[in-house]
């Protein structure tokens, strides 16, 4: 901060010292007796370091009101401005203020109806697919198994939805309370039950007794979009459900992720290869998952060999305590 000062004053001190230097010597010239010019240059000297403490401590408060600014956005506690320069700056400022509060109210506003109505159509969207689910389980239709299939899809894709709408609105608020692990991961495997008696593949799950501190509801749903991701993948063989050393495995022998594709599956809205060969793909299940995770105080980690299969590992954090 001082550095800064005396650079930022120092061709106002250059100034002083000229100015000073020529005084003492016109009175030098002038036969004045050496010890009144050095009884003055002393004077002087004096009243620059008052002035300049004086004036550094106001530097130092304008700077931080800028700073507070420029990280909260908020004009407070700004000191009346003592010069006309300063005064312009702080009108620009507010009005600057001004406008920003004007626009994010605006696009508040705009988001909060956008969400609200979505999150409508997704509640009511839900009506007609539970009728044609019902319709399709008492027909005898060849096709049956396939509509049924794609109804589920459709149902998952608003699921995924509904939940996406609810983290980006910040409604993802966590019940924490101890959980049966095994209970949560055979829930989920129970809902894709269907498709995995359909598609043929194989399951491979460990019961496990561990209990954990964790919200059920939002842990099943990142589960479910990475079991939704083996199963699609997955052609044939299997896919293997297990806990080791605390952390949550889900392997699978589909079709893989290409190499150049893993450092950016997280992404919000990508696909990758696999993605735009499906072309069903929405790019938000995993970027849901690891963001729901991370909330959750969990690691997730995806290993993969292209033709060889897929490995998730979801790394569950056992420091975590219940508020009593």
């Amino acid at each position: 901060m001082i550095k800064n000062y005396i650079q930022d004053k120092f061709l106002e001190g250059i100034i002083i010292l000229i100015v000073t230097v020529i005084f003492s010597i016109v009175l030098f010239l002038y036969d004045i007796n050496l010890e009144p010019i050095l009884y003055a240059i002393g004077l002087v000297i004096l009243f620059l370091v008052i002035i300049s403490y004086i004036d550094f401590k106001r530097y130092k408060n304008k700077h931080n009101e800028l700073k507070f600014i420029e990280e909260n956005l908020e004009l407070k506690n700004i000191e009346a401005k003592q010069t006309l320069i300063d005064r312009d700056y702080l009108a620009i400022i507010e009005k600057l203020y001004r406008e920003n509060t004007k626009l994010k109210t605006k696009l508040d506003l705009n988001k909060s109806e956008m969400i609200d109505y979505y999150t409508l159509w997704v509640h009511q969207i839900k009506n007609p697919i539970a009728g044609i689910n019902l319709i399709l389980q008492n027909s005898n239709s060849e096709e049956k198994g396939d509509l049924l299939e794609e109804i589920f899809r459709v149902e998952e894709y608003v699921g995924m939805v509904l939940g996406y709408l609810r983290f980006v609105d910040g409604e993802s608020d966590l019940i924490i309370k101890e959980e049966s692990l095994d209970k949560i991961l055979k829930n989920s495997i129970k809902k894709y039950s269907k498709l995995f008696i359909r598609k043929k593949l194989i399951l491979e799950y460990k019961e496990c007794d561990l209990k954990i501190i964790t919200d059920e509801k939002w842990l099943s749903f990142g589960i479910e979009q990475i079991l939704s991701n083996s199963i699609k993948y997955t052609k044939k063989g299997k896919i293997s459900i297990y806990v080791k050393d605390n952390t949550i495995y889900i392997r699978d022998t589909g079709i893989g992720i290409k190499e150049e594709d893993l450092p950016r599956i997280f992404q919000k809205g990508f696909t990758g290869y696999n993605g735009r060969m499906d072309k069903k793909s929405t790019g938000i299940g995993l970027y849901l998952s690891k963001n729901i995770f991370e909330k959750l105080g969990y690691k997730l980690e995806v290993e993969s060999k292209e033709n060889v299969g897929t490995t998730v590992k979801i790394k569950l954090n056992m420091d975590i305590m219940l508020d009593y």
